[in-house]
C-alpha cells in the first residue's frame, strides 16, 4: 500500500457481523483476528481498535442475542393468550433459533466458557431473566389449572429447555420437518409431561 492509498474504512458493526459470522461457523477457537481482518481486508490493528480482544466481542455477540432472545419471550408473555399457547410461542421462538438467519445465539452458547468470569456472570443474568419468563407462564398455566402442579418446577424448566436446545445439534433442514412443525411436536410432547393434552396446531 502506497502513502496515498487510504485503508477501507470500516465501521465495528461490520466487525462484530464478521466475527459473529465466524464463531458461528468456526467456534471460539477457530475464530481470530487475522482471519476476521483478513476477510474484511483491514489491518488486524483497526480490528482491535473497534471492538477490543475476541473474548470481549464475543461476550458483546451473546448479550445482543441474550437480550433479544429474551425481549421476544417477554413480549409472549404480555400477548394476553392462554399459557399454553404462550408455552406453544415459546417453544417455537427458541427452536427457531437453531437457523443461523436467526443470530448464532444458539450454535455459540456452548463456547460460554471461554467468557471472563465478570462476562460469563452478566451474561447469566440474562438467561435468569429469561428462565424466570418461562417459569411464568407454566406458572400460569398451572393457575388456570391447565397443567399439573410441579414439586420442582425450576428443575422441569431447566430440563425443557436443555432439551429444546439440543435441537441443534442434530436438526437438518432438509429433513421432513420445519422448524415450526418440529417445535410443534416439541409442543404437545411437552404439555404431556405438564399434563395438558395438547392438539397439534
Amino acid at each position: 500500500m502506497t502513502p496515498k492509498e487510504k485503508r477501507p474504512k470500516i465501521e465495528a458493526s461490520e466487525i462484530e457481523a464478521a466475527f459473529a459470522r465466524s464463531f458461528l461457523a468456526n467456534g471460539f477457537r477457530g475464530t481470530s483476528v487475522d482471519s476476521v481482518a483478513r476477510e474484511l481486508g483491514v489491518p488486524k490493528g483497526s480490528v482491535f481498535y473497534h471492538i477490543g480482544t475476541k473474548e470481549e466481542v464475543f461476550f458483546r455477540v451473546q448479550m445482543e442475542g441474550m437480550r433479544e432472545f429474551t425481549h421476544q419471550l417477554r413480549q409472549i408473555t404480555n400477548s394476553g393468550n392462554p399459557p399454553e399457547i404462550q408455552l406453544r410461542e415459546a417453544i417455537r421462538d427458541s427452536v427457531r433459533r437453531v437457523d443461523p438467519s436467526a443470530g448464532p445465539l444458539f450454535a455459540i452458547s456452548r463456547d460460554s466458557h471461554h467468557l471472563q468470569p465478570e462476562h460469563a456472570a452478566e451474561l447469566e443474568a440474562v438467561r435468569h431473566d429469561y428462565q424466570s419468563l418461562f417459569i411464568g407462564i407454566i406458572e400460569s398455566g398451572i393457575d388456570a389449572g391447565i397443567f399439573r402442579t410441579q414439586e420442582h418446577l425450576k428443575v422441569v424448566v431447566f430440563g425443557i429447555l436443555r432439551f429444546i436446545g439440543l435441537v441443534r445439534d442434530w436438526y437438518n433442514p432438509d429433513g421432513d420437518l420445519s422448524l415450526d412443525e418440529l417445535a410443534d411436536v416439541y409442543w404437545v410432547f411437552i404439555c404431556g409431561g405438564l399434563g395438558h393434552d395438547a392438539l397439534p396446531a
